[in-house]
């Protein structure tokens, strides 16, 4: 017997799936066109006896390319198809397309519009949710915390893929609370609330799919994107689509996170993040693909509703610059009392650097914002005594 013929047909079915995952490693982990490769053991059990003539190897190797054949078959468009698909999306100089519709603004600025999509990311509890209650309730109310509705009547699908039942329906409580008396049915009818923890991506798709057609909303919220792991090509029947996603850990890192964050920062038209200072949830523009969006701020009043906290926001800002104003100046009057006064101001910023960990050039902006709040700059030198009771 020919030698190669002899160690061919030596070749065992393991060794063969060896060769055959070795030779389309991407095909074996992804699966053709969404269908995975066979096993070894369907292998086994449908073609090993199929053809003596043939090595156990051969065999698998027909056994899979017939496999990915089918497969490809079976999604592949057809050229009319794919021909109907291209003309109807093609823009010309005739093309006539209807103007966006924006369903939500904040401070005059349209931020939420039919057909796109939305992100709002943020490290754990840093207010994602308190933000999206707050556009639920511009949604349902006409206006909430600085958010207003630019339709009336419209209709919201929740989708929370990351907490547990209770958790989810505190959300519809805290709506009902928003709402007032007497609106169940109305919250019923333009607030669709689904706590969905226990499915996984491979319903979850047809779950939105679902409740697009059956509840025909115009702002979706998908609490958990990164559950919804699939393609963002699909733009449902014009719906506006919210999404909920962390944050990368590192407390610098303001990146959204993952692969799933990277492909949602590429497709949304804004992107949100919120953060919280103190009591007060400042949620600002970090993306955007054309207009960006106003800061707006939110936080919990005694009653514990969100209420609207730009002003809060504005005296809590004033109170930490004048903070920091003293710490600054009091690092300018120490150093003045070692090296005497005046000081040069380049001399000083430098001085200052090596006190606070900042710039040299962040002290010199300091140096500016404190002149006549306590020192004074003559002649670029920096001084305490005002230059009129000097010369007295």
């Amino acid at each position: 017997m020919d030698a190669n013929k002899k160690a061919t047909e030596n070749v065992q079915p393991q060794d063969a799936e060896q060769v055959i995952n070795q030779q389309t490693e991407n095909q074996t982990e992804q699966g053709f066109c969404g269908i995975p490769l066979p096993s070894l053991e369907d292998f086994q059990s449908e073609s090993l006896q199929a053809n003596e003539e043939l090595t156990p190897r051969q065999q698998y190797e027909i056994y899979v390319n017939k496999f990915i054949n089918s497969a490809k078959d079976a999604t592949e468009e057809s050229y009319d198809e794919q021909t109907e698909v291209l003309n109807s999306s093609r823009i010309t100089t005739k093309t006539e397309l209807k103007p966006v519709q924006t369903l939500l603004s904040i401070g005059g600025v349209s931020v939420i519009e039919r057909g796109d999509i939305y992100g709002i990311k943020g490290k754990p509890k840093s207010g994602k949710t308190s933000a999206n209650k707050a556009l639920i309730g511009a949604a349902l109310l006409g206006e909430c915390c600085g958010v207003k509705a630019e339709k009336p009547d419209l209709k919201v699908a929740y989708l929370d893929t990351e907490q547990k039942p209770q958790d989810t329906q505190g959300i519809l409580n805290y709506v009902r609370k928003m709402a007032g008396d007497n609106v169940d049915d109305y919250i019923d009818n333009y607030f669709q609330l689904f706590a969905l923890r226990k499915r996984d991506y491979s319903t979850l798709t047809k779950d939105l799919l679902r409740i697009i057609i059956d509840y025909r909303p115009d702002i979706i919220i998908a609490d958990g994107i990164a559950d919804f792991v699939r393609s963002f090509n699909d733009e449902e029947a014009s719906k506006a689509i919210i999404n909920l996603i962390h944050e990368n850990k590192a407390y610098d890192d303001h990146n959204a996170k993952g692969h799933t964050g990277q492909l949602l920062t590429q497709k949304a038209a804004i992107m949100m993040e919120a953060k919280k200072e103190g009591e007060i949830i400042k949620v600002t523009c970090s993306e955007s693909r054309h207009k960006s969006m106003p800061d707006w701020f939110l936080m919990y009043d005694e009653n514990d509703m969100l209420c609207d906290a730009t002003e809060p926001y504005k005296a809590h800002k004033k109170a930490k610059a004048e903070k920091s104003n003293a710490q600054y100046l009091k690092v300018i009057q120490d150093i003045l009392k070692e090296t005497g006064e005046p000081l040069n101001r380049t001399d000083l910023s430098k001085k200052m650097a090596e006190k606070t960990g900042k710039s040299p050039q962040w002290m010199a902006s300091v140096i500016t914002s404190l002149v006549g709040k306590g020192i004074y700059l003559v002649k670029n030198m920096v001084q305490t005594t005002a230059p009129k009771e000097q010369e007295a």
